[in-house]
């Protein structure tokens, strides 16, 4: 087996084990804690938002958005909200 380093996991092939970096949008600490890089999305609750999403399921924009039009229907003196 290959020797312990920093950042790196080991990933096996069925027979041997490789020590591989962890790449792309996450990086790995010794003690094992997974970090995954930011979206550019800030951590908020969104109103009638308009949301992006990636082919990976990652939120990568998000932004508020105005509220939709009531329209009122007055016949025969029923109003009702469409």
């Amino acid at each position: 087996m290959p020797d312990n380093t920093s950042a790196k996991i080991l990933v096996a092939d069925g027979t041997s084990y490789q020590e591989s970096a962890v790449s792309g949008d996450a990086t790995i600490a010794s003690g094992g804690a997974l970090t995954l890089a930011n979206s550019g999305v800030t951590a908020a609750s969104y109103t009638n938002s308009s949301i992006t999403v990636d082919a990976k399921g990652r939120v990568t924009s998000a932004s508020n958005g105005a509220a939709g039009i009531s329209w009122f229907c007055c016949c025969n003196g029923n109003c009702v909200i469409v």
